[in-house]
């Protein structure tokens, strides 16, 4: 994780000469990796009855066409799903973003954020309000990534597999709020009761109908891939979701941009294979030196230079080793009762990983 200086160190010099973003006055947005998105589908489909949506009132008028540009040109224009849009449309380049999701820029920001827009959705019969937010990277590498980081940051990804859904490149949905990648675009879309007094038992129903529709709706805007980039990582053993990219601190290692893996071994056990791809053997080696620290064991024939090193929770004692222009890292797995591998294992999982096929080094 990023720390928040990063996203303050220098915001007096940034905001100079560049304007505030547009539209209404920011309202602070949760980004993918809040705790609604990954909300259980149980908490989505409690039995028993539920009351209908709050009531609503009158809506703002919908944005100018005009507004509609950058990243807000894939905004939905007019009804969705019987919901208008309404209100202003915000927007940011990527200098101003702070402004708007202040804490969490600097997780943009990794990964290459160029635009960032949102627009609420409504009726004039009840209270709901759908807000869908986009933020565009500089290439599909970017939103890609930040879609990862955000399924499995901190957690095991295949603990979400349920809520998994087929929308753009791929997504997850969680109780109240819908994340899904496409291209260069990572879409953002929640649903919440803008009432005084909020129904949770209706938002709740009402999300669940709704978010797909959403997703769908603008995932037909966006344009651009829908095939995950190619990775390094071994697909034998790899759980759903189990690829992340980093654009650097993988696996909270001084590793510069990296992808992680999640995997699951034979008999149950869970490890994660870091796999760091350089230039050259020789930017390679500088990486495995700054990784190694004081009480590493060598291991002898894995790669061209490998070691072992303790290390503290949730990365346990790593495997680390080079081949080439290829590092790799091996550590224990996360999650709720997880069984890691032991060491013999990791060795082996490591010496698997430098054997996969080579593919170049990301363009970052």
């Amino acid at each position: 994780m990023l720390l928040a200086s990063l996203v303050g160190c220098s915001r007096s010099s940034a905001t100079r000469g560049n304007p505030p973003p547009t539209g209404s006055s920011p309202r602070t947005a949760a980004p993918p990796a809040s705790d609604a998105a990954h909300a259980s589908v149980d908490a989505r489909s409690a039995p028993g009855s539920t009351p209908p949506p709050p009531q609503g009132g009158p809506i703002d008028p919908p944005a100018a066409a005009g507004e509609f540009r950058d990243a807000a040109q894939w905004l939905p224009q007019g009804d969705v799903a019987t919901y208008t849009q309404a209100g202003a449309v915000t927007r940011s380049n990527a200098a101003n973003l702070f402004q708007i999701i202040d804490g969490a820029a600097a997780l943009y920001e990794e990964y290459g954020v160029r635009n960032f827009a949102k627009t609420d959705y409504r009726r004039t019969d009840n209270a709901i309000v759908v807000s869908v937010e986009l933020y565009e990277f500089d290439a599909p590498l970017g939103a890609f990534g930040r879609y990862t980081r955000a399924l499995a940051d901190g957690r095991d990804p295949a603990g979400l597999q349920a809520q998994g859904v087929r929308i753009g490149g791929g997504g997850y949905q969680g109780s109240t709020q819908l994340t899904f990648w496409r291209g260069r675009v990572l879409a953002q879309i929640s649903v919440s009761d803008g009432s005084d007094e909020p129904d949770e038992a209706a938002v709740l129903r009402v999300a669940r109908d709704l978010l797909p529709r959403f997703g769908e709706a603008v995932a037909q805007r966006i344009p651009g891939e829908t095939t995950e980039p190619a990775s390094p990582l071994p697909t034998e053993g790899r759980v759903w979701g189990g690829v992340t990219y980093f654009g650097e601190a993988a696996m909270g290692l001084e590793s510069g941009p990296g992808w992680v893996g999640h995997y699951r071994a034979a008999q149950g056990a869970r490890y994660r294979v870091g796999v760091f791809v350089r230039a050259n053997a020789a930017d390679a080696q500088r990486l495995l030196q700054r990784l190694r620290r004081p009480g590493a064991a060598d291991v002898p024939a894995l790669g061209e230079s490998a070691f072992t090193l303790a290390g503290a929770a949730p990365n346990g004692e790593i495997v680390v080793a080079r081949a080439g222009s290829r590092v790799v890292v091996v550590a224990d797995g996360v999650g709720t009762n997880v069984t890691s591998l032991d060491r013999d294992a990791k060795i082996a999982a490591a010496r698997s990983a430098l054997a996969a096929p080579a593919t170049p080094a990301p363009a970052h």
